[in-house]
Formats: C-alpha cells, structure tokens, sequence
C-alpha cells in the first residue's frame, strides 16, 4: 500500500517495493522493503524550520556551499528520504538521531544508536528516494526522468550489438518504444549501486539482455566481461531486477543476496 503524508509542507509518499515492482515479482525479502519518495521542492535555506528537523548540525551547513537552489532542494529530500527509510526499517528515532555517512566509494549508510543501514537512494526530476537494504540483500534503485530526450548517449551506454537488440541505433533504421533507452540506462544504475561500486566500469561493459513487455516486470542484466574486482562475474544466479513505471519516468531495481548479515 502506498501511503502519503505532506510532513509539514513536504509531500512524502512510502511504497512496498513488492506493490510497486508487483510484475517484476520481487524476492519475500525485497518485497517487504519500503521504497520513500520525497518531493525535491523545499531549499533547506528558505525552509529552516524543516532544516531543524531534518538535518544535523554538520548538515545544516553543507548547503551554503552550493549556489543552486535546485541541488540544494534534491539534496535535502535526498536526506529526508534516506532517514525516513531508516524509520520505515523500524528505527523509532527522531530524523537527527540518525547519521547519513559514506563507504569508500561513496556508498550511502545510515547511522544510529540501533546500528547501521546501507542504503540505496536515487533523485531525478520532482523526486527523491531512498530504501534500506534488507539483512542479508545487496539492493540498489535508479530513477530518470527525460531520459528519451538524451538517446544521443546511447552510444556510450551501449555496446553496439545491445542498441541494435533494442532499437536504439539510427543506423539499423529501427526505433526504440518510448522509455526503452531510460530502462536500460536506470537498471544499470542500479546494479552499479547494487553492488555499493559507483560508476567503476563503463557502462556499455553491462548488458540488458531482455526488457518487459511494456516495459514493467522483470528484466535481465549480464557483466562482459570481469572488468572490475568489486564486481563478481558472472553476475550471480539468483539476481533479481526489475523495472517499472513512476510517474512516466522509468524506476529500476536490482537486488542479490550477499548484504550484511
């Protein structure tokens, strides 16, 4: 079930990744993970009252560092989304009880006196958002709106034979269906973050070998070739992603097990 909640003038939405991602099928363990979207339209610094609740100290000063009020506002709902899914997980804290930190690499965790989370979070568009990994799963998402607007980059994000299996080359006289590039690009995304690497490889060294009918349901990813140590190849059996739909943008998911236990 979806649940929404403005949060003093910030709108909020909690989903179930099993609701969510229903056609995909997501393991028991993925299904009962709460996926939080934050809208991306508050600036801490014209709202410090939300500043006050949401941020720690440290933080409240780290936006005076960027000029822009647009990254200014994904990065806040970036920090509401990752606590509140510390609250979803089941950490009956307050949001400044808790502490966004990095692995090396960059890889998001969220710190308290209940122990630590890792984390996945994503921000494109409108939206920002963030989930816990659960015990034991390695879980990452990927959201982009506007991603049909840049298929020029589909020759950097896709081997040769990968944008002739989908459509996404000009010079094979074929058209991709409307959100294919977005698909592609956002489940790559999420394995890289999946797997807590960043953009270690490039990513045309990933392959989505089948995308869902209307591009919502399970799909398929493979590795290259081993490229990366952080990266096991083969890609692990049992690896589940999927895609789906929010608000028209492509949303992704990947998930394995191997989390901390």
């Amino acid at each position: 079930m979806t649940e929404a909640s403005t949060m003093t003038e910030m709108e909020l939405r909690r989903t179930r990744m099993g609701e969510l991602f229903r056609a995909a099928n997501p393991p028991p363990e993925v299904a009962e993970v709460t996926l939080v979207a934050v809208r991306t339209n508050r600036d801490p610094l014209a709202h410090p009252e939300l500043a006050d609740r949401w941020l720690s100290a440290a933080e409240r000063h780290t936006p005076d560092l960027w000029r822009s009020e647009a990254r200014r506002s994904h990065w806040f709902a970036g920090r509401v989304a990752a606590r509140e899914a510390g609250i979803a997980a089941g950490w009956a804290l307050e949001p400044t009880e808790m502490t966004i930190t990095a692995r090396p690499g960059g890889a998001p965790t969220l710190t308290s006196p209940r122990g630590v989370l890792d984390l996945s979070i994503t921000h494109s568009g409108d939206w920002a958002m963030a989930c816990a990994c659960p015990r034991g799963w390695l879980l990452g998402i990927d959201y982009e709106i506007g991603a049909d607007s840049r298929v020029h980059l589909a020759r950097r994000v896709c081997a040769p034979t990968q944008r002739a299996r989908h459509g996404l080359d000009p010079d094979a006289g074929t058209q991709a269906r409307p959100g294919t590039f977005g698909a592609i690009w956002t489940l790559k995304e999420a394995l890289l973050k999946a797997w807590r690497v960043g953009l270690v490889v490039e990513l045309d060294a990933l392959r989505v070998e089948r995308l869902p009918p209307g591009l919502d349901g399970p799909a398929t990813i493979s590795l290259a070739a081993a490229v990366d140590p952080r990266l096991p190849w083969p890609l692990p059996e049992g690896m589940w992603s999927g895609v789906t739909r929010w608000e028209e943008a492509p949303l992704a998911a990947v998930a394995a097990r191997g989390g901390a236990g």
